[in-house]
């Protein structure tokens, strides 16, 4: 859970210039990461059970919250989830002038005209799907690999010992630390090593993501599979 509170914190404040506090939380249980995890889950059986999903977020968004905290909080969670999204695209699309005194967001390159080379602007329902999966998609696979990094590096004392002498060398004191630059960082080679062998070994997305077979259908290993069948396989396939 704290790497997903680093992550989080991290593309928070690159897409939106806002701070998340996801490491300040206690024992790094943020509602909106749970919130996540859970709306992870559903959206794995979803496209198994497309029309049966698709009937219960049409009834669930007829109810009103306190209801809807009765029969599934996961599913309140996920709404006001989504809401912080909404309320953070129009906060950078409306109050502009105020926004645009702090340091460019992703969303600000997004709500810049001159930046869509002609094309229009992507209206508010679209940026706040992409706010949505921005952070669903780029927290836990991120944190999945830190994990990976960390237990790795922790369980083989050679690279443990190998990758802090590096940075005891390049970072001798915590004032070094403190202003450290990533320039300086991409010229450690073990840290950045360690870094790919991590990218090779780890897989973003946990567990099996469902595909829709297209219209033309497609072989695997020599077998036909029709199409709009649903499938999906293990990341290491």
């Amino acid at each position: 859970m704290g790497f997903g509170c680093l992550t989080a914190d991290v593309i928070v404040n690159y897409a939106y210039g806002e701070d998340f506090g996801g490491l300040r939380t206690k024992d790094f249980l943020h509602p909106v990461i749970a919130v996540g995890d859970t709306l992870l889950i559903y959206a794995q059986w979803a496209i198994y059970f497309r029309k049966v999903f698709y009937a219960l977020d049409t009834f669930y968004d007829w109810l009103p919250d306190k209801i809807l905290k009765v029969l599934s909080p996961q599913v309140l969670g996920m709404r006001k989830f989504q809401l912080t999204c909404a309320y953070s695209i129009y906060n950078l699309k409306y109050n502009r002038e105020t926004v645009l005194s702090a340091p460019p967001t992703i969303f600000d390159t997004l709500l810049d005209p001159a930046a869509n080379k002609g094309r229009p602007v992507p209206s508010d329902a679209v940026l706040t799907s992409e706010a949505v999966l921005m952070l669903l998609a780029g927290t836990d696979t991120t944190a999945n690999t830190l994990t990976v990094a960390t237990y790795a590096v922790l369980r083989n004392p050679q690279i443990r010992h190998s990758l802090l002498a590096e940075l005891n060398e390049a970072m001798p004191t915590q004032k070094d630390v403190d202003i450290v630059t990533a320039e300086k960082l991409r010229g450690l080679p073990y840290l950045n090593a360690c870094f790919r062998e991590a990218l090779r070994l780890s897989h973003g997305a946990p567990g099996r993501l469902p595909r829709v077979v297209p219209a033309s259908g497609t072989t695997v290993c020599n077998i036909f599979i029709p199409p709009e069948t649903v499938i999906s396989h293990s990341n290491y396939v």
